[in-house]
This record gives structure tokens, sequence and C-alpha cells, in this order.
């Protein structure tokens, strides 16, 4: 078999230490290339699966917090719409209040100018009493035309008075 390898060419002893190189770079090329690059392959793979589980949680818990963040505006709405409808409240009862100081107040005005009228009243009808007075004495000075009548104002004043509560009765 040899002189048949021969024949055709084929050197046995080149064949044989060919085939022990091929079996020695297989046996190295095994143990210091395919399982290095086979073990960073697995490593590679496991962190890739590692990635996608953590981008599921990563997801389930963003649409947790869009959940959350969903509910808490409606809450804030909610509470927004109870500070308005408060502040319209607040409003409406502050207004009433000023409304009801302001008409005290013009109420209060109005007895007072009503109390200044009576007053100046008073005042005015006393002093057109006096006036009156005055006038029917210097009247009735002419009239007697006599300087040694006096005529006492407040006795005139007197009967002014008495003419008036005759009228007021009357």
């Amino acid at each position: 078999m040899l002189e048949a390898l021969n024949s055709i060419g084929v050197n046995y002893k080149l064949l044989i230490a060919q085939l022990v190189n091929f079996i020695l770079l297989f046996i190295i090329l095994y143990k210091f290339l395919y399982r290095p690059v086979l073990k960073i392959l697995n490593e590679r793979s496991s962190k890739i699966s590692k990635s996608l589980d953590d981008a599921k949680k990563v997801e389930a818990r963003l649409v947790t917090v869009e959940q959350e963040i969903e509910q808490k505006l409606v809450d804030a709405d909610n509470k927004t719409n109870a500070i308005i409808a408060e502040a319209k409240e607040q409003s409406i009862a502050l207004d009433k209040n000023m409304h009801d100081e302001a008409k005290k107040k013009v109420d209060r005005i109005i007895d007072q100018a009503k109390l200044d009228i009576v007053s100046q009243k008073k005042m005015m009808l006393a002093e057109v009493q006096s006036e009156v007075a005055d006038l029917v004495s210097e009247a009735l000075k002419l009239i007697a035309n006599d300087k040694s009548v006096a005529i006492d104002k407040k006795t005139i004043g007197d009967t002014v008075i008495q003419i008036k509560k005759a009228k007021s009765d009357g």
C-alpha cells in the first residue's frame, strides 16, 4: 500500500507529518481559539438575554410610571377644580359681605344726614324766629311810633311759638 501511494506521487512520510501537524494544529486551535471564542460568544449571549430581560423590566416599569403620572395628573386636576370652586365660593361670600357692609355704611350715612338735616332745620328755624321777632319788633315800633314802648324780643318769640303751635294743632 505504501508502494501504491508512492506510485501516485504521495510521500507517506510527508503525509503522516502533515496529518500529525493537522491534528496538533486542530488541538491547539480548539484549546486556544475555539474554546475562548465559544466562551466569549456564550458570555455575549447571556449579556444580550440579560439586557433583553432588563429592557422588559424597564418597559414594564415605564408603563407603571406612566399610569402613576396619569393618575397624579387626574388628582392634580381634581384638586385644582376643587380649589377653583372654593375660591369662587369665597369670592361670592366676600362679595356678599362687602355688599352688606356697604349697605350698612350707606344706611349710617343716610341716618347721619337725616340727623344733620333735622339739626340744621332747627337752627334755621331758630334763626328765622329771631329774625321774624326782630322784624315784628321793628314793625311794631314803626307802627307805634312811640320810642318809649319797648317790645321785648323774648315776648315776641314766645308769641311766634304759640302761633306755630296753634297752626299745627288746628
